[in-house]
């Protein structure tokens, strides 16, 4: 066999297998971006639709108490038996708590596909359980006049402000290494392509 052919077959074969290599790495590197730009974006929504708002509603009712407690007191009991106590106590239940409340229970039934984990938290449950029983009991008195204890029968789930705010600093956390993941992807495969030119 001419030498000239051999040289040039193995020339053709190699400048193949370099394509092949080349062409197998590169798909590999765009299915990994893919799926990191997808989990980008959705982390994005978490952020954007529930645990952002979910955040501010949480840190706002946490400001609103802090406020309340300089008004009227910590002692539950005290303020409710104190008549002008109450009607405060009451504005602050139905100007302030109840919409918050109302806002968070709209964001996690309307975005129940962005809740991270398997499952609902045993603490956005408790808030909802919370919200709802005292709601219902509030305008029982309103509209029917049957007394009832002017809160809820159920403690505040302390541990649904924990969830929400951990859970929002995690994201915001794992938005960002998903980000730099992207871009440290995205330059080692421009350097490999430029590399191969």
């Amino acid at each position: 066999m001419n030498t000239a052919l051999l040289v040039a077959i193995l020339g053709a074969v190699v400048t193949a297998i370099g394509w092949l290599i080349t062409f197998i790495l590169s798909s590999s590197t765009e299915r990994r971006q893919q799926r990191l730009i997808a989990q980008v974006e959705f982390t994005k929504q978490q952020l954007e639709e529930l645990y952002g708002p979910l955040a501010f509603l949480v840190w706002e009712g946490e400001q609103s108490n802090r406020e309340l407690e300089e008004i009227l007191g910590s002692d539950l009991k005290e303020i409710l038996n104190d008549e002008d106590k109450r009607k405060t106590w009451l504005i602050w239940v139905e100007n302030d708590i109840f919409p918050r409340h109302q806002k968070i229970v709209d964001l996690l039934s309307r975005k129940t596909y962005l809740i991270e984990g398997e499952r609902l938290s045993e603490s956005f449950l408790a808030f909802m359980t919370h919200s709802h029983s005292w709601k219902i009991n509030h305008e029982r008195w309103q509209k029917q006049s049957i007394d009832y204890s002017w809160h809820s029968k159920l403690s505040y789930p302390l541990e649904f402000n924990k969830k929400v705010l951990s859970t929002f600093e995690y994201l915001k956390k794992h938005h960002s290494v998903l980000i730099g993941k992207i871009s440290r992807g995205e330059n080692l495969f421009h350097s490999f392509r430029r590399n191969r030119t």
